[in-house]
């Protein structure tokens, strides 16, 4: 897959997991800083706990390759 950051046009081919119905995801701090992507801090909670201290992350693009798609079919 391509992860692209849309607001600068930089992007890294990678593996990813990926859910198409899903509202968000997540990824390391190397790809984010690759991508020169901008984040604001935040705390995932579960339940009225806090759980972990996160960043959220906009303007992200995934991309799948078609020739990977046909290729895994074969």
């Amino acid at each position: 897959m391509l992860v692209m950051n849309k607001t600068n046009n930089k992007a890294l081919k990678t593996y990813a997991f990926y859910d198409n119905g899903s509202v968000g995801g997540f990824l390391t701090e190397n790809l984010q800083h690759h991508l020169e992507a901008p984040s604001t801090k935040t705390t995932l909670v579960r339940n009225g706990q806090s759980l972990v201290k996160s960043i959220i992350i906009k303007d992200l693009i995934v991309l799948i390759y078609m020739d990977e798609i046909q290729s895994s079919s074969h």
